[in-house]
């Protein structure tokens, strides 16, 4: 085989066009991602460079935009359930603080040592039942409170009526069983501005286990507060 003198440098001046063609189009299609600031524009850039230079860039920036809009959401709807979905997907979200407050702007809770103490309800408190009792209608059945006294794990509040509160309990009981598998549920309405919210707790237990739950319960994303009864 003959080998043309300057055949190898051939090879790798083209390899470095190509090279430096790459990178050109990378960097263009990193500036137009980056002057249009849209998720649409760095999802674009993703799609076509997943190992790119601006990559690490390009996805931080895109979770920034997503939270935000989610953020945006959660205010434009300004219901317990935006903010409490908003915190769910992102417990340390930069809105995360703002979110917080403004929940307990509904529920009404003042905040003393990291323990939420329950709201003077304008409404009476209602129980609900224990998932068992299958037989029993959704609503205007009351169960007698545990007895005892002590703490309770507050699990959500919910403006769309007592039946939102049961769902909830469902699902959550379902996927933590051994958090919330012994716990008896109770539901509680409040009223404030004239809207109408219902609180989903559970317990009674002891202020240590009420805080073991709550902690276990945020390690898997889901929002808990320890209240007093």
């Amino acid at each position: 085989m003959i080998r043309r003198p300057g055949s190898s440098a051939c090879a790798m001046l083209l390899a470095a066009g190509l090279l430096l063609v790459g990178c050109s189009r990378q960097e263009t299609a990193w500036r137009d991602a980056s002057q249009a600031d849209s998720e649409t524009a760095y999802a674009a850039y993703l799609d076509a460079h997943p190992a790119g230079a601006h990559a690490s860039e390009a996805r931080q920036r895109l979770a920034e935009l997503r939270e935000q809009q989610e953020w945006q959401r959660a205010l434009r709807l300004d219901t317990p359930e935006s903010y409490q979905r908003y915190l769910a997907a992102h417990p340390h979200g930069r809105f995360g603080d703002a979110a917080r407050a403004r929940l307990a702007e509904f529920l009404g809770d003042r905040t003393t040592d990291g323990v939420v103490a329950p709201a003077t309800a304008a409404l009476p408190e209602r129980a609900v039942e224990p998932e068992s009792a299958a037989a029993a209608p959704a609503t205007g059945t009351l169960l007698a409170e545990a007895a005892g006294t002590g703490w309770r794990v507050q699990l959500g509040a919910f403006g769309e009526g007592e039946q939102a509160a049961r769902d909830a309990w469902r699902d959550l009981r379902a996927g933590h069983p051994e958090l919330l598998g012994q716990l008896v549920p109770r539901v509680d309405v409040v009223s404030r501005d004239g809207r109408s919210l219902w609180r989903l707790q559970a317990g009674p237990v002891s202020e240590p286990r009420a805080r073991e739950i709550c902690a276990g319960l945020a390690t898997r994303g889901a929002r808990c507060i320890v209240v007093s009864d």
